[in-house]
């Protein structure tokens, strides 16, 4: 028995090795595929990035999502204390939406108006003096202008309603684009300064890659060229073609290169952040058998 047990306990070892062995077989050797591929090792990087704080100190009242958790443009992230500015712009809702000083500025403008009918009407039998008529000329046109200022002093309550609105949006933080949140640093209850960072939100879907690529290369490229990056997926390195979006005006005369950047579409959200390899000339089949997606 004991001669069997130590023939099983061999068996499933030599066993474990010959899977081992495989499963390494089976995993692309990432350095050999990008001495193979050839190009400039850089790293992916999202297509926008955000990280964002609140343009005064506060509390943190409200925090509305979560690390990975996606989001659509303007939608809230975190919310500080606003509540002495809410109360503020109640204020302010009810003063502009009142008509009662621009509703009471018309009505003695058409009082003002009616009497100065009424003693025109009068100057002619005799019964009011030029004087009479002028002072109630005058009154109806101060009248007419009272009604002028109440309009404007309206309009000014309406900006002035905008002002306190914008105000009350300092305390809320939102999404600058539709992305993912990729932290949240602040807990209800936090007090944070202008200066700190609060939530930061990427967009993976284009990726970015900034090629330092030699001098003479980048003379040679153009906005809309094809490119092609190797990209270090754990287990399976995919091949993902895009398009050159910016070659930088300035070069860096010690190292003779030049920025070069490459968007690459990515609709099934590979992460950011992967090692890469990127050529701007077509590589073999075998590479762009592994090809994933298009520029």
């Amino acid at each position: 028995m004991r001669r069997m047990a130590i023939g099983i306990g061999l068996l499933a070892v030599c066993v474990g090795v010959v899977a081992a062995g495989l499963e390494d077989r089976a995993q692309p050797d990432i350095s050999s595929l990008a001495s193979e591929f050839g190009g400039e090792a850089v790293f992916t990087k999202p297509g926008k990035d955000a990280t964002i704080g609140f343009q005064l100190s506060t509390q943190v009242k409200e925090v509305a999502v979560q690390g990975g958790q996606r989001v659509k443009m303007g939608d809230l992230l975190v919310r500080g204390d606003d509540a002495e500015e809410r109360a503020l712009l109640r204020i302010q809702e009810a003063r502009a939406s009142s008509d009662i000083p621009l509703r009471r500025a018309r009505e003695q403008w058409e009082l003002a108006k009616v009497e100065l009918a009424r003693l025109r009407e009068a100057a002619a039998s005799g019964a009011a003096n030029e004087q009479e008529i002028r002072r109630a000329e005058v009154s109806a046109t101060i009248a007419g202008i009272d009604v002028e200022q109440a309009e404007w002093n309206g309009a000014q309550e309406q900006l002035q309603l905008e002002r306190v609105r914008e105000r009350v949006e300092r305390y809320s933080l939102r999404a600058p684009f539709d992305g993912l949140v990729e932290s949240v640093v602040v807990d209800p209850g936090d007090t944070v300064r202008e200066v700190d960072p609060v939530v930061r939100v990427v967009s993976i879907d284009p990726l970015l890659i900034d090629v330092n690529a030699p001098i003479a290369q980048a003379m040679e490229l153009e906005v809309g060229d094809r490119a092609w990056a190797l990209i270090g997926v754990p287990g399976e390195p995919v091949v993902m073609e895009g398009r050159v979006s910016e070659i930088s005006p300035v070069a860096e005369f010690a190292a003779r290169t030049r920025r070069v950047r490459v968007e690459l579409s990515n609709p099934d959200a590979l992460p950011a952040g992967l090692p890469a390899w990127v050529r701007f000339s077509e590589p073999g089949a075998r590479f762009l058998e592994m090809a994933r997606g298009g520029g």
